[in-house]
């Protein structure tokens, strides 16, 4: 006989299904908000992981609205579930991983307010979660707009908080961003001792190794601490120091997959040999910058190529023509 034309449950089995089922709805009514265990935690970072690392490759343009919405999810999930006390922890901390992320996303679009308004809810997600490295490195981006666009001295005093908050719970490279972003803000307030002390520290600090880092530190090695020295050179001067570790840093640097980092240190590179006297040098450089850009939407890197090209158009050799041909004056 052909079985499947049989019911497979029925009488008192059936009822008991539908009384279950009757019971699992009553319940799920009486509480509204759905429960989420710690698995979340880990596709949520995963996913937060993801999204930054994009920002390597298509620039803050495409991304300020995802990562908005990032962190519009994790602050839904924080209101509207119910959780234990260590799964909130942990969404707490995601927050501010977003919010750190959505305030880098705004200043590389040139948002600075947002950005700002962005580090503080970060700042306040990771101090509610007693994540203090989310927080220490949400200072270190907020040491980038103040040095960049603010004054220098309070960025010094903003990672030297930092530092002392995560004193003896400090991973390796955590330790070489807080010291990478002393330096910077030194190297802009034109103190050359500190500044070379710190960036000392950087450089020892990312050669030890650990198994627990952040995973948004995973942006630090040491081709990025010889571009960073290269700023730093470059701000206090000493243009030849910069072009050694700019170049150093190009031997090793994945251009393909950081594009977005790859214009502004080719920019500065081409700074440090315009100011020794090698425009042609500085515009070959342009150019690699040029077709990394064509691929990213960075208000910041417009900038720092439209600034190149005002520099460079008061020279008029062919390498240098090409260049200025490739950015034109009305995109500057």
């Amino acid at each position: 006989m052909d079985r499947r034309g049989f019911l497979i449950t029925t009488g008192a089995s059936l009822a008991g299904t539908a009384l279950a089922w009757s019971s699992a709805t009553a319940s799920a009514a009486s509480n509204p908000y759905p429960r989420i265990g710690s698995e979340a935690i880990t596709s949520l970072s995963t996913r937060l992981a993801h999204l930054s690392r994009l920002d390597d490759v298509w620039g803050s343009g495409k991304l300020r609205d995802l990562a908005a919405a990032e962190l519009r999810l994790l602050t839904g999930l924080i209101t509207d579930t119910t959780h234990t006390t260590e799964v909130e922890q942990g969404l707490y901390g995601l927050a501010a991983e977003a919010a750190r992320l959505c305030g880098w996303l705004s200043y590389d679009s040139g948002h600075h307010a947002a950005a700002q308004r962005y580090y503080l809810t970060a700042l306040r997600a990771s101090a509610t979660a007693g994540d203090t490295l989310v927080g220490a490195n949400t200072m270190a981006f907020m040491a980038i707009q103040l040095y960049s666009r603010g004054n220098p001295q309070d960025a010094v005093a903003l990672v030297e908080t930092a530092q002392r908050s995560i004193r003896g719970r400090a991973t390796p490279k955590t330790i070489a961003i807080l010291h990478a972003r002393q330096a910077r803000a030194l190297s802009k307030l034109g103190d050359q001792s500190r500044c070379a002390t710190a960036l000392n520290a950087a450089f020892d600090a990312i050669t030890k190794g650990c198994d627990h880092e952040p995973s948004w530190c995973y942006w630090i090695n040491t081709t990025e601490l010889h571009m960073l020295a290269g700023s730093c050179a470059l701000d206090l001067g000493d243009a030849r120091r910069a072009v050694h570790h700019f170049t150093t840093a190009k031997d090793s640097f994945d251009i393909a997959t950081y594009p977005a980092g790859a214009v502004i240190y080719l920019a500065r590179a081409a700074e440090a040999h315009l100011a020794l006297g090698d425009p042609d040098a500085a515009a070959d450089l342009c150019l690699q910058a040029v077709r990394c850009h064509d691929s990213i939407d960075s208000a910041r890197a417009d900038r720092t190529l439209a600034a190149l090209r005002a520099r460079l158009a008061r020279h008029r050799t062919p390498v240098v023509r090409e260049f200025l041909d490739q950015i034109p004056p009305s995109s500057a």
